[in-house]
């Protein structure tokens, strides 16, 4: 069900709610469900997966993904030489953005890359790489 009240100035255009378009036979207002056009069928999107802030100017990076599917994660973080800095797992909630906060303190400037590798529940796998710019 759908209330409407009108106190005053209204925020919501009461002439389109009421409109021809969303009156149904019985003279009852209505506003129809949403269509979910923006749901995410992919299972890890890489347009889903960065970090913020980028470049890294304090302490603190947050690298946030999103996964289609219940997970389990693991984000490797690598420097150019390709050494292992930093590894990261965790349970990620399917249907969100899931978030990791790295500690770059005692990390040197420079540029780095996390691996966010996801295998779901049901055995679906896949990786993303994103770039980190540290600069202290």
């Amino acid at each position: 069900d759908f209330y409407l009240w009108k106190f005053g100035k209204s925020f919501i255009d009461y002439n389109y709610i009421t409109s021809a378009k969303f009156i149904d036979n019985g003279n009852r207002a209505f506003i129809p469900k949403s269509d979910n056009i923006n749901f995410i069928s992919e299972f890890l999107p890489t347009n889903k997966a960065y970090n913020w802030p980028n470049p890294v100017y304090e302490d603190e990076t947050n690298i946030r993904y999103y996964v289609s599917e219940d997970s389990k994660i693991v984000i490797r973080i690598f420097d150019l030489a390709g050494d292992l800095v930093a590894k990261h797992e965790a349970d990620a909630r399917g249907g969100y953005d899931n978030e990791f906060v790295w500690n770059v303190s005692d990390i040197q400037s420079g540029v780095y890359f996390a691996n966010i590798e996801a295998t779901s529940v049901t055995g679906k796998t896949s990786n993303t790489v994103i770039k980190i710019a540290v600069i202290k």
